[in-house]
């Protein structure tokens, strides 16, 4: 027998769904009454929440009733504001995808490898745009520093020359920007050539990788932290610096209070990246 869930009015709805610990019971109740059938951008709008606590999420559980009540206001926002726009209104670039920026507001998105990412909203900054209206483009670093900002006005956003742009902004992209927005052609080779000589050794760095098990590790680095631990397995980098590799596979990276873990989208290639230029860092 095929399940019905009936259609309730959207403020019993959202009432509902204030009470439910699990967000996609929250979500399936209020996409019933909007009408949404294709998934919609629950998603997108709380890729943070978590039905149970996780590394860098937030537990939806542990959550009180008014910001509940608040976080699933923007979520009917933005859901009805994408299901008010016809197809192909909206702009699609290669390589980008939807993200939620707060407040029920909407941007396309580029992350990079190295944390930074490309932004692109209509002239409000609050939603994605059309492509013949004012854009905004932006490219902002891991910790929100601007290195790039223009705004086109409307009808002259050149989508192919833009993702030429985007193609061209390797890390360390403030750098190679001129004032105008362009990449420089000299400064940007004198970087790429530096980058080619860092990834040499970022290679070097993963050539050194090898599985050992969490307490082979302490005693490999003299630390008796881990010496009861014989189930726990990591990824060791140049004897001194480790990936977790997790029970279900997955491998997760913890750098003072930051976590990185495969399974939420970023890759192990990217987690060498980081931990790389972390031991970079620490020893100069």
């Amino acid at each position: 027998m095929t399940k019905t869930t009936k259609m309730l009015p959207l403020a019993e709805a959202l009432r509902q769904a204030v009470q439910k610990d699990d967000i996609e019971q929250a979500c399936d109740l209020l996409q019933t009454s909007l009408g949404v059938t294709d998934g919609g951008v629950a998603g997108v709008c709380f890729s943070d929440v978590a039905i149970h606590p996780e590394e860098d999420g937030i537990a939806w559980a542990e959550l009180d009733p008014l910001t509940r009540h608040a976080r699933l206001c923007d979520y009917i926002k933005t859901e009805v504001n994408f299901m008010a726009e016809p197809e192909g209104a909206r702009l699609e670039l290669a390589g980008f995808e939807t993200y939620h920026t707060g407040g029920g507001c909407m941007a396309l998105a580029r992350h990079l490898p190295d944390g930074s990412r490309w932004l692109v909203t209509d002239e409000g900054g609050t939603e994605i745009p059309s492509p013949d209206e004012e854009i905004g483009v932006g490219h902002y670093g891991e910790d929100g520093e601007i290195y790039f900002q223009k705004t086109y006005p409307a009808g002259q956003f050149d989508k192919e020359a833009f993702l030429e742009l985007v193609e061209k902004s390797p890390r360390g992209a403030p750098k190679v920007y001129d004032r105008d927005g362009m990449v420089d052609e000299d400064e940007r080779r004198a970087f790429v050539e530096e980058q080619e000589i860092d990834e040499e050794a970022l290679e070097a760095f993963r050539a050194t990788r090898k599985q050992m098990s969490a307490r082979a590790f302490g005693e490999l680095i003299g630390d008796a932290m881990w010496e009861d631990d014989e189930t726990s397995q990591f990824l060791v980098y140049d004897d001194a610096w480790y990936i977790e590799i997790c029970d279900d596979g997955d491998h997760m990276l913890i750098l003072g209070n930051q976590c990185w873990i495969t399974r939420e989208g970023i890759t192990l290639e990217e987690l060498e990246r980081k931990l790389y230029d972390f031991a970079k860092d620490e020893t100069g």
